[in-house]
Formats: structure tokens, C-alpha cells, sequence
């Protein structure tokens, strides 16, 4: 490995890692911070998640046409 790319590596790592937490925690945030039921919980990732897929689409068309 690479001296120089030692810190890039670490950094997107940490990322990795906090995001793969966040995604770990939510269930359990939101079901007892929340008070959200296990129903509401389902629905709420399930209405959500087209939701987050269309945006992740449509940004890099947006990018692109800014350029």
C-alpha cells in the first residue's frame, strides 16, 4: 500500500462505517425514540424507499446538464 493513499482510504472507510451504523441504529431509534410500531416502522421504509431511489436517479441527469 501506498503512503500517500493511506488517508483517503481511512477517511472513506470511517464513512463506510458510520454510514453501515446509522443504517444499523435506525430500526431501534426509531421504534423506541420514536415510538414508532413495527408496522409503522415497515411502512415508513416502504414509502420511502422509491422515494430515495428516484432521487439517486434523476441527480445524475441534473448533473449532467449543469456542465
Amino acid at each position: 500500500m501506498q503512503p500517500t493513499s493511506n488517508a483517503p482510504a481511512l477517511s472513506v472507510s470511517l464513512v463506510i462505517g458510520a454510514r453501515y451504523m446509522f443504517f444499523a441504529m435506525a430500526p431501534a431509534i426509531l421504534l423506541d425514540g420514536f415510538g414508532f410500531s413495527p408496522f409503522g416502522l415497515a411502512l415508513f421504509f416502504r414509502i420511502h424507499r422509491p422515494v430515495l431511489r428516484g432521487a439517486s436517479r434523476t441527480l445524475p441527469f441534473r448533473q449532467c446538464r449543469r456542465v
